[in-house]
């Protein structure tokens, strides 16, 4: 695994940390194995929050909470900036689209049915 080092390092240099916001849900998802190996406890111990909202969030056990990026609205965004570079031959500035925090389980304790 591409991060796995990295992970490793993160988790035995430095004890004290209580969340980490990967980059994206795969790297959340492999934090979450390797906690789940040293004996972590998420959220309790650690929290992690990932970035793209994959499937693969509502798979692990716990669900990955993560940031949702709109894709249609982007997409729709980059191409017509790139449509108003090539016809106006002007750069069209920045576009700010907003994202969603999906709070699932790795940020908070769920209460189960009694």
């Amino acid at each position: 695994m591409r991060y796995d080092s990295v992970i490793q390092s993160l988790l035995c240099d430095y004890p004290e940390i209580d969340g980490v916001f990967a980059s994206n849900d795969i790297i959340a998802a492999q934090i979450i194995q390797r906690c789940y190996e040293k004996g972590i406890e998420i959220p309790e111990k650690l929290k992690v929050i990932g970035y793209d909202d994959i499937d693969l969030c509502r798979l692990t056990t716990p669900q990955i909470t993560t940031i949702r990026q709109p894709y249609n609205e982007l997409c729709q965004k980059v191409t017509e900036h790139l449509f108003t570079m090539i016809e106006e031959k002007v750069n069209p500035g920045n576009a700010v689209i907003p994202v969603t925090l999906v709070e699932r389980d790795t940020v908070k304790k769920r209460r189960r049915p009694v």
